[in-house]
């Protein structure tokens, strides 16, 4: 699993579409704490974050037993990403996990 993401993939991993949050994360850092981009490789280069800031800027607010299903399905997903055969436990997972939230 890449532990940078891009503009895109961040934008992505909250909901939002690339544009608007190209012209929002400014305004998310001052307003909601949003991580800032980590140091630029390239000048002029596209900003990155982390991914492991992003994931806990939107854990945040999670109730702990929450907090802590949602991060072993990211820990199977990084796994299956290395193992596709793995993809069945991702699925058994993320049933489990939905379950809880229906409930």
């Amino acid at each position: 699993m890449k532990s940078c993401l891009t503009l895109r993939e961040t934008a992505s991993a909250i909901g939002r579409s690339t544009d608007w949050f190209r012209r929002h994360w400014r305004d998310m850092m001052r307003q909601s704490h949003f991580p800032p981009p980590l140091p630029p490789s390239d000048a002029g280069a596209d900003p990155v974050w982390s991914r492991h800031h992003v994931e806990a800027w939107m854990d945040k607010d999670l109730p702990p037993d929450i907090a802590r299903r949602v991060a072993v399905i990211r820990h199977i997903e990084a796994a299956a990403e290395e193992n596709p055969d793995a993809s069945m436990a991702v699925a058994r997972a993320r049933g489990r996990l939905d379950a809880m939230w229906k409930s």
